[in-house]
């Protein structure tokens, strides 16, 4: 069943990288209901809690490419959820915070999408809470990028909200830590 999904992504992805949102589609789908199963039969199972969230993520994703963005907010929240009952069993996972902090990332520009500003500058506000501790105890290009730019994502929601004294720390924080 792994493989089987895994082989199901693939084909999904494919697709979509050559545009074909429909013919991604079933592929994801697919991918989806053998991580379920996978899941149903060793619910313990972290790997296989991890594929059913990046299957949720990458319907997401493509519910967001076809203008759907509150199914993608739908299928990104569950996702989310997804890593941080994981992260509760694993709060040192370095991937996994980072994992956790994309999915946010994705709930955070989908809000803004819909228009929930707010919403969204709470879900990048939320990266930068679990990522500062990483990006200040170890040198990690892939958490440095992440945090700076969500807190320009930050800077810009709230910007939008008003909160001009907010929007110009996060700016000149983001930049300072990209400068480093």
């Amino acid at each position: 069943l792994f493989e089987l999904g895994q082989a199901e992504f693939w084909v999904g992805y494919v697709a979509w990288q050559r545009g074909d949102l429909q013919g991604a589609e079933k592929p994801f789908i697919n991918y989806m209901k053998y991580s379920r199963e996978l899941l149903e039969r060793e619910p313990e199972n972290s790997d296989y809690s991890m594929e059913l969230s990046y299957a949720y993520s990458n319907l997401g994703s493509l519910a967001r490419a076809s203008g759907n963005s509150r199914a993608a907010l739908d299928n990104f929240i569950l996702s989310a959820d997804i890593n941080a009952v994981e992260l509760k069993k694993h709060p040192d996972d370095v991937d996994l915070i980072y994992s956790y902090a994309e999915g946010l990332s994705w709930i955070g520009s989908t809000k803004a999408d819909l228009g929930d500003l707010s919403g969204s500058e709470q879900a990048f506000g939320q990266i930068s809470t679990l990522l500062q501790p990483i990006y200040d105890k170890e040198e990690n290009a892939r958490v440095t990028f992440t945090l700076a730019s969500n807190m320009a994502f930050q800077a810009e929601a709230n910007l939008y909200l008003g909160d001009m004294k907010s929007a110009k720390a996060l700016n000149a924080e983001s930049m300072r830590i990209l400068d480093m």
